[in-house]
């Protein structure tokens, strides 16, 4: 049996791998948390098949001999405070020396498509980096700490590139929460190109990662479904399955903008390294928003 570490654990994508794994395998989990006692409810009935650990509980953990087969390193804080994304460094320097201590077998560090910056439209993992803001340099930070610290180790190390996470993405779910409600979608940048992935699918992909064992993983790979939409599009289809679907009639407006910027990535390194294809597209995506605010009632 496997003993898997996932941090970040009350996040959005450790919670949909921790409930992945635990349906589908029978893993060890070990969830790592600033406040693992917050999370511990929500898994209460698997028993001693997930521990919960703040870092400090970890390094006991491995300093008494306890064997570990992955970590997905899935903490970072969603922000561009300066004090912040220090605190999400540090934590990844302090969780990897903790980690060199033990017999680990492969580590992925969670990055994200904004390392390449806001105007790339099919970046391949071997395009010139662009961080230009704060949480995409801390990001690219990460993934130095993660080549540097393991380079000379024994570990199969990686860092996904991630791309938006649908379920993250503030403007759709204003869209959906607008045409539940009645209230007109408007749109500032209709042009924006941008990509997303949903969160099942982003378990999915990592679940592949963490159950190949014989795989010699590259520095980088790049993770979302490969397509790209502006945001007029995504509205429009926002519309549409409201129409079909849910009886809506939402208005769309839009003012003038020249904002050009696409951001997109090519994710055939990773489907063909791990044989994995993305399930969920932009229409899955935007009906399981609709499905999740229609149970809130259009509110957050």
């Amino acid at each position: 049996m496997k003993t898997i570490i996932i941090t970040g654990a009350s996040g959005l994508v450790a919670t949909q791998l921790t409930i992945d794994l635990l349906d589908k395998t029978d893993y060890r989990i070990l969830l790592v948390s600033t406040h693992p006692e917050a999370i511990s409810e929500r898994y209460e009935t698997f028993g001693d098949r997930i521990l919960y650990f703040s870092l400090f509980d970890l390094e006991k953990y491995i300093d008494e001999g306890k064997s570990v087969d992955c970590c997905i390193n899935a903490a970072f804080a969603r922000s561009s405070e300066g004090i912040k994304l220090v605190s999400s460094i540090e934590f990844t320097i302090s969780l990897i020396n903790i980690l060199l201590k033990s017999n680990l077998k492969s580590f992925v560090n969670i990055s994200s498509q904004s390392v390449y910056g806001k105007n790339q439209n099919n970046s391949v993992e071997t395009t010139i980096l662009n961080p230009d803001y704060l949480y995409a340099f801390g990001k690219y930070t990460t993934e130095v700490i993660t080549k540097l610290m393991f380079l000379k180790s024994n570990v199969n190390w990686t860092n996904i590139r991630l791309a938006s996470v649908c379920e993250n993405a503030r403007f759709m779910n204003i869209f959906v929460k607008n045409a539940l409600t009645g209230v007109p979608i408007h749109l500032t940048a209709g042009n924006q190109g941008c990509s997303f992935i949903d969160v099942r699918d982003v378990s999915s992909a990592l679940q592949t990662v963490i159950m190949a064992d014989n795989c010699r993983f590259e520095e980088a790979y790049n993770l979302g479904t490969g397509e790209m939409f502006t945001i007029r599009q995504i509205a429009e289809k926002v519309k549409l399955i409201g129409d079909e679907c849910y009886g809506t009639s939402v208005i769309i407006t839009e003012e003038e903008c020249n904002n050009q910027q696409h951001v997109g990535m090519d994710n055939k390194l990773f489907t063909n390294t791990f044989n994995w294809t993305p399930s969920y597209g932009m229409d899955e995506m935007i009906k399981s928003l609709y499905e999740m605010n229609s149970k809130r009632g259009g509110n957050s």
